[in-house]
C-alpha cells in the first residue's frame, strides 16, 4: 500500500511542478542617456516632433530616386538644436532611423498598414545644406550629417527636404495615401 501511495504522491508532485513553471512574463525595455550637454531640438520652429504634409502628386510626377536631386513636391524640414551649455568648437551630428526604411535605397517606405496605400512610392530625405542636395540614407550608420554649433548663438541647424520617389527604378506608382516616419538622433562632439 505504501508503494501505491508513494507513486500517487510522486505523480501529483510532477504535475504541480509543471504548473509552477508555466508563468506568463514579458520584457521591459529601458533607454536613457546621461549627458552634461543637453541640446533641445525644434523642427520647423515648433516642437521636437512634427508632421510634414507633402503636396498631392500624380503617379506620373514621381520618378526614380536620384542621390543628388530632389524628388517630386519636396517639403522643407529645418531642425535647430540649441546647445547653450555647449563648450566652444562643438559639433552636432544627426542620423535617422525608421522601421519603414528601404534597405536597398535608404529611403522611407510607405506604411502598408494604412487603408488603400499608394504602391511603388517611397519618401527620400535629402540634406540641402550644401549647393547640391545629398541623399540621407535612413538606418545607415555612415549617413550622418554634422553641423557646427555656432559660437555666438549656440545653435546648430540642419536643413532637409522630404520628397516622393519611386520605391525602385522599375516600380509602378499607384494612387493612394502615403504615410511614413523617421526618428532623428543627435550626438554632440
Amino acid at each position: 500500500m505504501n508503494k501505491k501511495l508513494l507513486a500517487v504522491v510522486l505523480a501529483a508532485s510532477c504535475f504541480s511542478a509543471g504548473n509552477a513553471m508555466a508563468v506568463d512574463g514579458g520584457e521591459i525595455n529601458i533607454n536613457g542617456l546621461v549627458s552634461d550637454e543637453t541640446c533641445p531640438a525644434t523642427v520647423n520652429g515648433g516642437s521636437n516632433d512634427v508632421n510634414i504634409t507633402l503636396k498631392t502628386a500624380k503617379p506620373s510626377d514621381i520618378t526614380a530616386l536620384n542621390d543628388k536631386a530632389l524628388g517630386a513636391y519636396p517639403a522643407a524640414i529645418s531642425i535647430s538644436v540649441n546647445c547653450s551649455n555647449a563648450a566652444a568648437n562643438k559639433t552636432a551630428t544627426m542620423s535617422f532611423t525608421s522601421t519603414f526604411h528601404s534597405s536597398t535605397q535608404g529611403t522611407l517606405e510607405n506604411d502598408n498598414s494604412i487603408s488603400s496605400p499608394a504602391k511603388g512610392v517611397n519618401i527620400a530625405l535629402h540634406d540641402v545644406s550644401a549647393t547640391t542636395p545629398a541623399l540621407v540614407k535612413v538606418n545607415d550608420p555612415s549617413s550622418k550629417i554634422s553641423s557646427p554649433i555656432d559660437s555666438t548663438s549656440h545653435i546648430a541647424t540642419f536643413n532637409y527636404m522630404a520628397s516622393y520617389v519611386k520605391s525602385s527604378s522599375t516600380a509602378t506608382v499607384t494612387s493612394g495615401p502615403v504615410k511614413t516616419n523617421a526618428t532623428y538622433t543627435l550626438t554632440y562632439q
